[in-house]
């Protein structure tokens, strides 16, 4: 399924896991550049390959009104753990019942908490993870943080034991402790 939500940021995965697409993609949206994540599954739901890209937004002038406005790409580190952050912000997307098919002009969508304003200029690193709970369900995170600022912000993917996507949440918050490199 495909959610698109209103800060520009969206997310791309199965319904159901196990099936095709075997592909998942974020691309978080920040004031200054956007972070393309994706990631290829096994059969099982594990990890074969994944990538990370950033990309500066183009700035128009009146020098490149007629020039085609290329998009300043940049290498971004890209980890398998979760910084500990606090959550300031959350935004979820969700099926009013589990036994509802995934249809996006049925979602029920909730807000907690006000969207963060301020630049994440500075040094970037991303993730990509895999977190199981006891019950068998499990989610997958995508996230940027700013080592500079501290701004984190994440899109998780999460799934019932089953393998049904069960709700997809975007999460923004700072760093928590001494996890800022200046």
């Amino acid at each position: 399924g495909f959610v698109f939500l209103n800060c520009g940021s969206y997310s791309y995965g199965p319904v159901n896991l196990g099936t095709s697409p075997s592909i998942m993609m974020a691309n978080l949206a920040i004031p200054s550049a956007r972070m393309f994540l994706k990631c290829e599954l096994n059969k099982d739901g594990e990890f074969v390959d994944a990538s990370l890209v950033g990309c500066k937004y183009p700035r128009v002038t009146s020098s490149n009104k007629k020039d085609q406005l290329e998009n300043d790409e940049f290498a971004v580190d890209l980890e398998t753990s979760v910084p500990s952050f606090e959550i300031c912000s959350e935004m979820q997307c969700r099926m009013a019942s589990l036994q509802q098919p995934w249809m996006m002009q049925r979602a029920k969508w909730e807000k907690a908490g006000d969207i963060l304003e301020g630049d994440m200029g500075g040094r970037y690193r991303g993730w990509i993870a895999k977190q199981t709970d006891s019950d068998g369900s499990g989610s997958y995170s995508f996230g940027i943080v700013c080592h500079t600022t501290g701004f984190v912000r994440a899109l998780i993917r999460t799934y019932g034991e089953s393998g049904k996507l069960i709700k997809v949440r975007l999460q923004e918050g700072t760093l928590i402790g001494d996890q800022r490199v200046l």
